[in-house]
């Protein structure tokens, strides 16, 4: 068992470092308050995950053997309701981010009351917790936990798909993929936490799926999601990256999809803009790959972005 407790660990650690580099990746190429709030949302997240679920084994682990049980029971609940705030502020970036992907703001007085409530919420089981026992006062964790979660996650789908006054930053069908890997997440959480009696069972479960669910979402911005510029960069970049284009040997045609990927084109987009066929854009696209060593569009994109840098610099100097 304990080899297994240690595997679940590492993954878990590996999501989370693996997201904030990744979600540090993308705050580089894209200046946008959305992308703030995601990597807000991952640390609050795992720092409610490390503290509430992986305390646990870790008071398992030492404070057992030399406490009585009552005493492990009531540092557990204090763990777990100390761990809720965390778990809280991490919910409220992710309506945060949902609200920015469909370009859209997030009233100061949706906070507040989303922080009142909740917070609320956090005292009564505080105030249970202190009236009753361990084993009684878990399952009213859990129904928060589930039940909290899974209307957070509806209220950002909600948010995310529903246009905003300015341009979403995300396509529908990237707003849409997020969606499904939040509530899919959710779901699997709740899940496991209603369903699976054995308590460290669970709490493994529940730990992976939620690491794994979390990262997953910077994991798919940084390498699937197609970001959208205003016509002012647009321009900009499309007078910027004539140095990087003759230093790669770019064609005429690969300079224009160059241009698109780097304004936030899909292939589809830039077939439709081109009038060349979907097939033409993969093409040139993996022949660019191939002349700039770019594994795909984000480190296409943030070569260009740090070319156009070093060119600065040496103008500059």
């Amino acid at each position: 068992m304990e080899i297994i407790i240690i595997a679940v660990l590492l993954f878990c650690a590996a999501f989370a470092a693996g997201s904030v580099l990744l979600t540090t990746q993308l705050m580089k190429m894209h200046d946008l308050p959305f992308i703030r709030a995601i990597m807000y949302y991952i640390i609050f997240i795992f720092v409610f995950g490390t503290y509430s679920i992986w305390g646990q084994f870790i008071i398992a682990f030492i404070a057992s053997p030399d406490l009585p049980a009552a005493a492990v029971s009531s540092i557990s609940l204090i763990s777990l309701l100390f761990g809720l705030p965390f778990l809280v502020f991490g919910w409220l970036m992710l309506l945060r981010f949902s609200a920015g992907a469909s370009g859209r703001s997030f009233p100061a007085l949706y906070t507040a009351l989303f922080l009142a409530i909740n917070f609320g919420l956090i005292i009564t089981l505080g105030v249970i917790a202190g009236e009753t026992s361990y084993s009684n006062a878990i399952p009213y964790i859990k129904y928060y936990y589930a039940g909290i979660s899974f209307l957070c996650a509806i209220t950002a789908a909600i948010t995310i798909l529903s246009p905003g006054k300015s341009m979403p930053p995300l396509n529908i069908n990237d707003r849409l993929k997020i969606v499904l890997i939040s509530i899919t997440g959710v779901i699997m959480q709740g899940i496991a936490l209603l369903f699976i009696k054995e308590e460290i069972w669970m709490a493994l479960i529940v730990a992976f799926l939620l690491f794994g669910f979390t990262a997953a979402i910077p994991l798919f911005l940084n390498y699937f999601a197609v970001f959208r510029v205003d016509k002012t960069i647009r321009s900009a970049v499309s007078t910027t990256i004539d140095e990087f284009l003759k230093e790669f040997e770019i064609s005429p045609r690969e300079a224009e999809i160059i241009r698109e990927i780097c304004c936030g084109l899909s292939n589809q987009e830039i077939a439709d803009k081109l009038f060349i066929s979907l097939q033409t854009v993969k093409d040139h696209t993996h022949r660019i790959y191939i002349k700039t060593n770019a594994r795909n569009r984000m480190q296409l994109m943030t070569m260009v972005k740090n070319h156009e840098g070093s060119e600065h610099n040496q103008r500059s100097a």
